[in-house]
């Protein structure tokens, strides 16, 4: 197995550095940590290992021998392998389909010893789009060993796991470092890191911050690596204890997705001033719920604001104070090819606050809003005027999380908030939905991260397979959160709503 090595790399995007001499040795059967803040340019070093991205300065070593790779297809028969956050599968193909795309002379024997490896054996004539969040990521993985993989790099693998699942996931990167070969390791988790990785290094505004021992350091070594000295900020006290009046009712709410019913006569009320949680692992009828309750798809049951029946449709519940936080950014909460101002105000362009007399836009009241929300949520960009699409992908979700918040909503559907956003960001949005909830807010948070669920929530459900838990108390171990996430039977029967 290789060495590799990454020599004084540097890499600018107009003026913004996004990179600036950063050396990296990761060593054959060694698990390698990668931490820091958004647009600290760890996916940036990533895509020119992986061959995506060129370098301006410096070089690639392997065994002490320079590399340069014109593609992606270059560094993959150097064997690098790349799991995206965002998987990179055809949804319409079969598990085999997608790991032979591409391929010249596919092979059957070596497919099926790759995939009995990752218990996916029984899966290659699977349909893709029909698979589980962590079966997709296992087919990502599968991709890479397929093609002999002995550095794969994993970006934000656990963002989007089980409790359950990500141990299967720690257990094989162990398997693959046991074997000898090496693994780039990119999260936003500290102890996460801590528990999996031999060594960590932190970035910092494109700099290699520090590099640790991970048997050395601690999460607050990390998270002052992280922040450069600043204490990483607290999401706060408990939330504050909510009103007795309901702001929010849904009773008996079905709705039905791409491939039939998705949820399942869900009911819930949530207080003026709350912050109800449902936990679950995505494809489970989350986006299905958020939608119906935002008037995004048409569902039966119903829905009350304020003891009054919500209005039909789109433009009637935003009128009527019902936000949106959905969970594709990318997709669904953003324009990315429309300007970092057009998109804060994205869906308010009509409001007088952005208008002068005539009905002409005010840049200059729009210029001074971007400016408001870059302050409080540290929103890093290069201007008002530069395109969503060049912002990092935590600042994009900190654009779109403070652009709803200004809105002072009476109630916000939040699915997954705080997806990849680093620490610093994770406890300033989160400080902000406690603050909007003290003064009233109602939050339906929907979300994978059980410590979010744990830390935000005065009560607490889990969705899996369209059904809704009845609620939990915040102290129920979270082994009983993830076993209900992961369907388990029994533990449904005993936790299972009760009607």
């Amino acid at each position: 197995m290789a060495t590799w090595a990454l020599r004084d790399i540097a890499k600018r995007y107009g003026a913004v550095p996004a990179l600036d001499g950063v050396s990296l040795t990761i060593e054959p059967g060694r698990i390698h940590g990668l931490l820091g803040e958004n647009g600290a340019g760890k996916s940036t070093l990533m895509n020119i290992l992986f061959g995506a991205t060129r370098p301006d300065r410096g070089h690639i070593e392997r065994d002490g021998r320079r590399v340069a790779f014109a593609s992606s297809r270059d560094a993959i028969a150097a064997g690098v392998g790349l799991v995206h956050q965002h998987f990179h599968l055809v949804d319409s193909f079969t598990v085999r389909e997608n790991v032979w795309l591409g391929v010249a002379r596919p092979d059957e024997a070596r497919l099926r010893a790759a995939a009995e490896r990752l218990g996916l054996a029984g899966d290659l004539d699977a349909v893709a789009g029909r698979l589980s969040v962590g079966v997709r990521q296992r087919v990502e993985i599968l991709k890479a060993l397929y093609r002999q993989a002995t550095l794969l790099l994993l970006d934000e693998p656990t963002a989007t796991l089980t409790p359950p699942e990500a141990d299967a996931l720690f257990a094989f990167a162990r398997e693959l470092r046991a074997s000898g070969a090496s693994v780039v390791f990119i999260t936003h988790k500290l102890r996460e890191a801590l528990e999996l990785c031999d060594a960590v290094t932190v970035l910092r505004q494109g700099r290699v911050a520090a590099t640790y021992a991970a048997s050395e350091a601690t999460p607050d070594d990390l998270a002052a690596a992280m922040v450069g000295g600043r204490p990483a900020e607290s999401a706060g006290e408990a939330p504050a204890a909510p009103g007795d009046r309901a702001r929010l009712r849904v009773d008996r709410l079905a709705t039905s997705g791409d491939a039939g019913l998705r949820v399942r006569g869900v009911s819930f009320e949530v207080r003026a001033g709350e912050i109800f949680g449902i936990a679950g692992v995505d494809g489970n009828g989350q986006t299905e719920l958020a939608e119906a309750l935002v008037g995004l798809r048409p569902a039966a049951g119903r829905v009350w604001l304020d003891d009054a029946p919500a209005p039909d449709g789109r433009q009637a519940r935003l009128a009527a104070g019902l936000r949106y936080i959905p969970a594709d950014r990318r997709r669904a909460g953003l324009a990315l090819n429309l300007s970092v101002a057009e998109n804060a105000i994205l869906g308010d362009e009509a409001s007088p606050a952005w208008r002068r007399r005539g009905g002409r836009l005010d840049s200059a009241a729009i210029q001074r809003h971007v400016a408001m929300l870059a302050e409080r949520f540290d929103i890093r960009m290069p201007g008002a005027s530069a395109p969503v699409a060049t912002l990092s992908g935590g600042n994009q979700q900190k654009l779109l999380a403070a652009r709803e918040l200004a809105r002072r909503p009476r109630v916000l559907v939040a699915v997954n908030p705080t997806w990849g956003v680093d620490i610093a960001a994770v406890a300033a949005i989160r400080r902000a939905l406690r603050a909007a909830c003290a003064e009233g807010l109602s939050l339906v948070l929907i979300s994978n991260e059980l410590d979010e669920i744990l830390s935000l929530c005065h009560r607490l459900t889990v969705i899996h397979n369209g059904r809704l838990s009845r609620a939990l108390p915040l102290d129920v171990p979270p082994t009983v959160i993830g076993r209900l996430m992961a369907g388990d039977g029994p533990t449904w029967e005993q936790y299972g709503p009760t009607v």
